[in-house]
Order: structure tokens, then sequence, then C-alpha cells
């Protein structure tokens, strides 16, 4: 990536430059989807002014925008793999 993830500025970068796909999603089933994404987006420093329609679009492009509001632990499998796609916001 040709930064230094010794000085902070460019390990902001590195990590804003990094994907994240947990092995299980154990930690995520007491959220619901519009909270895991937003998860995700907070651990991307998505600043806040645009996160909410980030989050948005991201729920709609993988087709759970009717289930945003609902526990994640109650989503099918398809819809957990899903939840899961490393798509870039």
């Amino acid at each position: 990536m040709g930064r230094d993830p010794r000085r902070p500025a460019e390990r902001l970068e590195i990590r804003r430059r990094l994907g994240h796909l947990p092995q299980t999603f154990g930690m995520f089933r007491g959220f619901t989807v519009r909270e895991c994404v937003s998860y995700a987006a907070w651990l991307k420093d998505m600043p806040d002014r645009g996160a909410l329609d980030a989050v948005e679009r991201a729920v709609d492009d993988v087709g759970l925008t009717p289930r945003i509001d609902a526990k994640y632990r109650t989503l099918s499998a398809e819809c957990d793999a899903a939840s899961g796609s490393p798509e870039p916001w």
C-alpha cells in the first residue's frame, strides 16, 4: 500500500483502504441490519454527514432494504452472506 503503519495519518489511510469480513457474525446477532452496516461505516471512519445515506444505499445494493430494521439474527443464510458483502461504499 506504500504507507507506514507507524505513522498515525498513514495508519488511518491503511484502515480506510482495508476491508473487514469477520469469520463469524456472532457479535452482530443483536444488531439490526442498519446497525451492522453503520458499524462497518464507523470502522471505516466514514464522516457522519454522509453515513446515513451511504448505509441505506449499501443495504439497498444487497437487497435488504425491506429488512433494514430487522434483527440480524432473523436473516436467512442467504441474507447473512449478502450483509457480509465487502462491497465498497
